[in-house]
């Protein structure tokens, strides 16, 4: 209604919104994959721990799970859940192996499968396990703290571009409040509502183009 004083036309382009879940979906993707490589790289450090202490993969992967528990107490981790099934594939019979490529089958996360690539070569070439985590641990960590120094410089970018997208329509409503008459031939005259529309498009192209600045991939 700011754009144009016509309910069916309004009524209309809100029809528009149903996009918005889509677009909204890498952001909410993105932010779930950096939870995901936080958890994963904590679950890493306990079980390179657990190695170091002489245990096999199968009991360094429980020792990793317990001592993560109480590191997240009271909250639904979905590493924890996924090492507990891990683990029950394992005591089925199955090698641990094809768990862990199940496991990253799960996840379009490229921390997980660096790791379980690793693991994969490791275990076909003989080489040391507890370097091999540690080395994964370290780049993990690494990329996690430059996505950390990046998202804290995004969010303020992100409320500067909420907040500019948000004055030129407080502008319009100000106009149609105070000085009503000034802008009532934009609304009532055919020259009027193209340049609302011309307006109303050059807005919603600088927000997405906003928005698409101020999203980084991980």
């Amino acid at each position: 209604m700011v754009f144009y004083k016509d309910l069916i036309i309004s009524l209309s382009l809100a029809l528009y919104g149903v996009f918005f879940p889509k677009l909204m979906y890498g952001k909410i993707h993105s932010n779930r994959n950096l939870k995901y490589s936080i958890q994963f790289r904590d679950m890493l450090f306990l079980i390179s721990d657990g190695l170091a202490a002489g245990r096999s993969l199968e009991n360094a992967i429980e020792y990793g799970l317990m001592e993560l528990q109480l590191q997240y107490p009271n909250k639904e981790i979905m590493i924890i859940k996924e090492f507990e099934i891990i683990l029950k594939k394992t005591k089925m019979n199955q090698t641990i192996q094809s768990a862990f490529q199940e496991f990253e089958e799960k996840f379009e996360n490229r921390e997980i499968s660096d790791f379980v690539s690793i693991y994969v070569l490791s275990s076909q070439k003989g080489g040391n396990l507890v370097n091999s985590i540690k080395k994964t641990i370290d780049l993990i960590t690494q990329k996690i703290s430059t996505l950390e120094d990046i998202s804290v410089i995004i969010a303020e970018k992100v409320l500067e571009v909420r907040l500019l997208s948000i004055v030129p329509l407080v502008i319009v409503l100000l106009l149609n409040q105070v000085a009503y008459g000034y802008v009532s031939v934009l609304y009532e005259s055919l020259q009027g509502r193209i340049t609302m529309t011309v307006s109303l498009l050059l807005y919603l192209v600088g927000v997405f183009m906003a928005n698409k600045i101020t999203r980084f991939g991980i």
